[in-house]
């Protein structure tokens, strides 16, 4: 018998590369006209809080060179289903033990308009309607509270985490690890 574990190890990724669409957004995997944009999102001050290892743009452009190619990462960008405008993005990792962590990014400039909550909350949907089998996670710094609270609105629950894998994230104490399982 032959197991083909390319196939295995990438199904999650042509399940989810197929996107979904809320009221307000339209989620599909990032195109290359989208790098710049997502470099420029996560050299915004406003992100290095929660994401020390970046500390200018070129640390984003060289991480997003780093991960775009492989394998294990799935980005996709959310526009306005008005007017095509790049709300933001959510990225899917899997890490080498299979999980698949959730991450992303709203623009400041749309921050407290309901995005991320219809964002995940859509996922949530999507996930469902296809009888999705395994959890999703997402990780978080506790102190992030907007972020929390929207992953907990989308039913998200939270389980003890104080470490992170994820050498872009650099959790430690201030950690969470929340889990979707729908």
């Amino acid at each position: 018998m032959v197991i083909n574990l390319q196939d295995a190890d990438t199904r999650w990724k042509k399940f989810l590369s197929a996107g979904f669409e809320t009221k307000r957004l339209i989620l599909k995997p990032v195109v290359s006209d989208d790098f710049y944009w997502l470099a420029s999102l996560l050299d915004h001050g406003a992100m290095y809080r929660f994401l020390p290892a970046l500390k200018d743009e070129k640390d984003a452009q060289s991480w997003l060179s780093h991960v775009l190619g492989k394998r294990n990462y799935l980005f996709l960008s959310a526009k306005s289903t008005a007017n095509r405008e790049m709300i933001g993005f959510i990225l899917f990792n899997r890490y080498p033990d299979g999980r698949i962590i959730l991450g992303g990014a709203i623009i400041p400039a749309h921050w407290r308009c309901g995005y991320a909550s219809e964002l995940l909350l859509g996922l949530r949907r999507f996930l469902s309607a296809a009888s999705y089998p395994e959890p999703v996670y997402a990780e978080i710094h506790r102190s992030n509270i907007p972020v929390r609270k929207a992953l907990l609105k989308a039913g998200f629950t939270e389980i003890h985490h104080d470490f992170s894998d994820d050498p872009i994230f650099e959790v430690k104490e201030d950690g969470a690890l929340l889990m979707l399982n729908v």
